[in-house]
């Protein structure tokens, strides 16, 4: 994504200056040991040694130009959030499609437009606080695609899961910063289908296991209060 093209970018600008860098090392190198008779003929060669040559301020002045060139790549990059004043860069966005609410382990899910978090306990009123499994995630666009291969029979509260946002990719996601609105949260890991699931439908479990499909929990890091369509979004800082 975007993200991905800004890091190619200043890997690019690090490559070009240190290929510069090295060549002005071997043109000073040659200027000082080789005889002038024998000196490179070829203009990308002679370039450097014609700056040396002419004094520290024009060699100067070229290695300023490949710093500046560097900065700029750098600084493309990152611009756009440091103008915005918000600290962590963010990318991908996306928005909250559903909130439930555990009354007790195994008990039965209970759908809700607004939901509270607390740091380092969960969702208020939720069966599971504390811990590492403070909040569960899933993803919207997989369960429409297991819908349709199941020809209906999944709904994503089938899941047991506490948040489904939309917009968002959650595979690979251990140890990355998620925002649902005002909250933090840490994601721990992947949410593992069990076997449970194919008493629900069967090839269920298999469906959900590659890929982070079932989801994935998480550990609340600030409070807030969070609302179905709140805006959802990955930290770069994690």
């Amino acid at each position: 994504g975007e993200q991905r093209l800004r890091d190619l970018t200043m890997h690019a600008a690090v490559a070009l200056s240190v290929v510069v860098l090295l060549h002005l090392l071997v043109a000073v190198l040659r200027a000082s040991v080789l005889p002038a008779a024998v000196t490179p003929v070829d203009p990308w060669a002679q370039f450097p040694l014609d700056l040396i040559r002419q004094g520290p301020v024009t060699l100067g002045v070229y290695g300023m130009l490949v710093v500046a060139a560097f900065v700029w790549r750098s600084s493309e990059g990152s611009g756009s959030s440091e103008g915005s004043g918000s600290s962590p860069r963010s990318s991908a966005e996306g928005r909250i499609e559903a909130l439930w609410l555990k009354r007790a382990r195994r008990g039965p899910m209970d759908s809700c437009d607004e939901v509270r978090f607390e740091a380092g306990k969960g969702i208020v009123g939720n069966a599971d606080q504390g811990g590492r499994r403070q909040v569960t995630v899933i993803s919207a666009e997989v369960f429409e695609q297991l819908a349709r291969d199941f020809g209906g029979q999944v709904e994503p509260g089938m899941r047991r899961a506490n948040v489904m946002v939309r917009g968002i990719d959650l595979a690979a996601s251990r140890g990355r910063l998620l925002t649902l609105g005002e909250v933090r949260l840490r994601i721990g890991g992947e949410t593992r289908p069990c076997e449970r699931m194919d008493e629900t439908v069967s090839g269920l479990t298999q469906a959900l296991d590659p890929d982070w499909r079932g989801g994935v929990y998480a550990q609340v890091e600030s409070s807030g209060t969070v609302a179905i369509g709140d805006t959802v979004r990955w930290l770069d800082d994690a």
